[in-house]
Parts: structure tokens; sequence; C-alpha cells
């Protein structure tokens, strides 16, 4: 699993995002950023995100989602 911000040093984090899918890496991707937009939400999750969080979220959201996704990578559906 990446946890990813969207702000990174060298980019953005929606062309890792892309990145990452077209090299079929069997990763998930949750956004944990500041841009709260809708726009970046949709394309974070147009680009292959599994989830999109703002920071301003508490800790028991990110926890929620972070075994949501893992328990669907774990029991894949067929």
């Amino acid at each position: 699993m990446i946890l990813l911000d969207l702000r990174l040093p060298d980019g953005i984090g929606i062309d890792l995002i892309k990145t990452v899918r077209k090299r079929k890496w069997p990763a998930a991707v949750v956004v944990l950023t500041n841009h709260c937009s809708e726009s970046y939400e949709r394309a974070s999750l147009q680009a292959g995100a599994d989830a999109f969080l703002s920071k301003q979220h508490d800790f028991e959201n990110l926890i929620a989602e972070i075994e949501r996704i893992a328990e669907r990578s774990r029991n894949p559906e067929p």
C-alpha cells in the first residue's frame, strides 16, 4: 500500500499514481493530502487511486480506509 501526498518535491502525486497503474504494480494507493478540492479528488481517483483523504480527516478515518483496502486485497473479487 502506498500512502501518498499529492505535493511531492519533484512533481505531483497524480503523475506517480499514473505511473504505478501503468506499470501494473499491485499496490493500493491512498492519497492523503491538503489539496482538498473536488478536482484533485476526481483527478486522483481517475488516475487510479483507491482512496482520497484530506489531512483534516481524523486518524480513525485513515485507519478505516487502510483496513478496508487491506481486506479487499486479501479477498480479491473473482
